[in-house]
């Protein structure tokens, strides 16, 4: 099973945001960074945590202005340091970190999925391949005004509302494949793009198995 190992965020409006992040000791640990962008033609060039290069799973874009974004690092350290994500100009972000426990080392990307619009509420369909798997998505809305809410069945990871962008990321575990869909209500809906993966389980379910 998949589980939480801990969590940070942060915000500003330039070509670059640091914030720090506290990954505590656990078993298969997988760190997933989400961000949440706004600003015409400007995108997420690198992401890094403790000095260390995420790998982007998926970015998604509406209008070549909001955009999502999702990157991963297997096995961060346990230590407290800096997530710095690092942009291609200056634009408002939010960064959204989260480090779960019991992913596959080897492979934890299960599948991924994006989706965009220009107003109404998001969605992304994914549909994991494995049981068990843990869904995280991320949304970016280019909302001036009002507030953004997650779908029955999601668990919030961090939701931030700041007039030009509202961010958001959740996560929902799924036991037996299945197609299904990640979503947030958007009050006042404006353009937005939402991104979704889904991560595979170790084998060992988390946990340390003794030798026999």
């Amino acid at each position: 099973m998949i589980t939480v190992n801990n969590t940070a965020t942060g915000q500003a409006g330039a070509s670059s945001l640091t914030f720090s992040l506290t990954t505590n000791a656990g078993p298969n640990r997988v760190l997933v960074v989400a961000v949440a962008q706004e600003f015409t033609g400007v995108s997420v060039s690198g992401i890094t945590y403790n000095s260390q290069a995420l790998t982007q799973i998926t970015t998604g874009v509406n209008n070549n202005e909001v955009r999502a974004d999702l990157w991963y690092l297997i096995a961060p350290p346990v230590t407290t340091a800096n997530v710095v994500v690092t942009c291609s100009g200056a634009s408002n972000i939010i960064g959204m970190a989260a480090v779960f426990d019991g992913v596959d080392q080897a492979n934890p990307i299960n599948t991924n999925a994006t989706n965009n619009g220009a107003s109404g509420n998001a969605s992304v369909a994914i549909t994991p391949t494995v049981a068990y798997a843990m869904i995280v998505d991320c949304l970016a809305s280019g909302e001036a005004a009002g507030s953004i809410t997650i779908a029955a069945g999601q668990t919030s990871i961090y939701t931030t509302e700041s007039s030009p962008l509202d961010g958001g990321m959740s996560r929902k575990e799924l036991a037996v494949p299945a197609a299904s869909s990640m979503g947030w209500t958007i009050s006042g809906g404006n353009r937005w793009a939402e991104v979704a993966v889904a991560l595979k389980p170790s084998p060992s379910g988390g946990f340390f198995i003794a030798a026999q």
